[in-house]
């Protein structure tokens, strides 16, 4: 298996993880948002953990693809720094929704925050693994 392979199977794993973590964010802001107090705990306890693997998510993003995307076409550059932007804006998301848990806000509001945050995420790693699939057709296709 190509180094590209193993570490487009290694991604795809991690955002098997992710979105385990985020179901439990969700679920907890959902339970939080009906005002059940537990929710609001579960959501204390929930975030940290998703935001820990998604910031070692975001550096192994950005260790694997940058060097591929940098050589795949013309189009590197404009690329990596669409990664760049796309990662510093998911982690101000993850930094402060993680905040606003922390410091014990409403709770219904925080939750609305955090389901805002899990929606975003999750969207963001779908077109991502269509994004994963088109660069492992390009890469065929240049072989």
């Amino acid at each position: 298996m190509h180094d590209f392979e193993i570490q487009k199977t290694r991604l795809l794993r991690e955002h098997e993880i992710l979105r385990a973590l985020l179901a439990r964010v969700g679920e907890a802001a959902e339970r939080a948002q009906g005002g059940d107090p537990l929710g609001a705990v579960h959501l204390r306890t929930a975030l940290p953990p998703l935001r820990a693997a998604f910031e070692a998510h975001l550096g192994h993003e950005e260790e694997a693809l940058a060097p591929v995307l940098a050589r795949l076409d013309s189009w590197g550059p404009h690329r990596l720094e669409q990664m760049a932007k796309e990662h510093a804006s998911q982690r101000r998301a993850l930094a402060l929704t993680a905040g606003e848990v922390q410091s014990g806000a409403n709770d219904v509001a925080v939750a609305r925050r955090a389901l805002k945050l899990v929606a975003t995420l999750l969207d963001d790693m779908a077109a991502e693994e269509i994004d994963l699939f088109d660069l492992a057709v390009q890469r065929a296709q240049a072989v």
